[in-house]
């Protein structure tokens, strides 16, 4: 089994990816020159997911002396951050078989050390092996107090979450465990900024933790792609992309609402701490360890958070996917 699999996401709704180009070349070149595994390989994999990416920038990445070391999937219709990421790790896995983890980079992220060097990757990496997660995130360069929902961090320490705090999603691995308990990585059921707290309580349902390591820094000076998916009831069953950044990207009409999830998922010790009180989880459906009680969480989870194949059809997104070697 490969050991991981690095998916930098891209975004050019609005067309606003060729603006950005320079920026994106050197992420991705950051990514290259990381020294994890030897570089680019059996054991590291690199796939650039975009979502309507314009001509001139799929010819360019693919153009540059990236090459065949990274695989490209190139998808055609405005979808949100979660299902293209989604997707792409998808494809990876069908190609090349389970990884161990799987990186997610938000497009505004770069590996690139001021101090000049390049193992930031494999810092991150040795923490993640090292512990019972199965989220290990980095520290982005713009987040502060704000993003971390009242923790108070301590800038010496790795910080293990517990059930119902967060950080943003900036960049983060995800173990192949997680993946292999809800089928995907990302919930597609999921806004930004309203369901964060939600990883946690997930870490905790199959018995594992969600750390945020301080050894490991990155800089991240844009925030280029919108949220994920919502969960509200609506007429049709897309909205326009203009709406999606003003709604938290409620874009797929679902049987139940938030709301009525939440409410059902509660006795088995579903929770959520950013929105209404009685969403809160309760803190006795969690051990001295922080791991839910009630083996019903995970399966409830995997069920909710992620939408039925009537609901969105993965394997109708209209996309070309291209392996590297």
């Amino acid at each position: 089994m490969s050991k991981l699999c690095a998916v930098y996401n891209v975004c050019g709704i609005g067309g606003r990816d060729t603006q950005v180009l320079t920026y994106y070349i050197d992420c991705i070149r950051s990514l290259l020159s990381q020294d994890i595994f030897g570089g680019p390989g059996d054991d590291y994999k690199i796939a650039i997911s975009g979502c309507m990416s314009s001509d001139p920038v799929q010819q360019t990445l693919q153009l540059l002396t990236f090459g065949e070391h990274l695989s490209y999937n190139w998808i055609e219709e405005p979808l949100p951050l979660s299902v293209t990421f989604n997707d792409t790790v998808d494809h990876m896995v069908k190609h090349f078989g389970p990884f161990d983890g799987y990186l997610y980079v938000d497009s505004g992220i770069s590996f690139w050390d001021p101090s000049g060097r390049y193992d930031a990757l494999k810092n991150l990496w040795d923490v993640h092996q090292n512990g019972p997660y199965a989220i290990t995130a980095a520290m982005p360069s713009n987040d502060d107090g704000s993003s971390w929902w009242g923790i108070q961090y301590r800038p010496d320490e790795d910080y293990v979450f517990p059930v119902g705090k967060a950080t943003n999603m900036h960049c983060q691995i995800f173990s192949e465990d997680w993946r292999k308990a809800y089928n995907k990585v990302l919930p597609d059921i999921f806004a930004s900024n309203c369901m964060e707290s939600t990883f946690s309580n997930m870490c905790a349902a199959i018995h594992r933790k969600y750390v945020i390591t301080q050894k490991v820094h990155l800089l991240h000076n844009h925030s280029m792609d919108g949220a994920s998916i919502g969960s509200r009831e609506i007429d049709n069953d897309k909205i326009p992309m203009s709406s999606i950044f003003q709604t938290g990207g409620l874009l797929y009409k679902t049987k139940k609402t938030i709301d009525e999830r939440f409410q059902e998922g509660h006795e088995y010790g579903m929770g959520i701490e950013e929105c209404k009180d009685y969403w809160r989880h309760d803190p006795d459906k969690f051990d001295s360890e922080g791991y839910a009680k009630d083996e019903r969480l995970a399966p409830f989870l995997a069920r909710e958070l992620y939408l039925k194949s009537e609901e969105f059809d993965y394997s109708s997104i209209k996309g070309m996917f291209t392996p590297g070697r």
